[in-house]
């Protein structure tokens, strides 16, 4: 995978190649650029893993179940 060595100027992907990123107005990056590609990546940053096979991509998520009393009778505290 080839990349740039020059300031990004596009946040889009489409048509462009990797660029360092560049900060336009404090929070929206430009990391990619319309310049041709003048270095190549590290072949451990595009490595292939797992072997083709498929793989679960879903999110880590915690369920927690509760229910609160508004109404009835509550125990006494002593």
């Amino acid at each position: 995978m080839a990349a740039s060595t020059k300031d990004g100027d596009s946040p889009d992907a489409a048509s462009h190649v990797l660029a360092k990123g560049v900060t336009d107005d404090g929070q929206s990056v430009s990391q990619y650029t319309t310049a041709s590609p003048t270095a190549s990546m590290a072949q451990a940053a595009i490595q292939p893993v797992g072997q083709g096979q498929p793989h679960d991509n879903m999110m880590p998520s915690l369920v927690i179940n509760f229910q609160i009393a508004l109404y009835g009778v509550y125990p006494s505290r002593n």
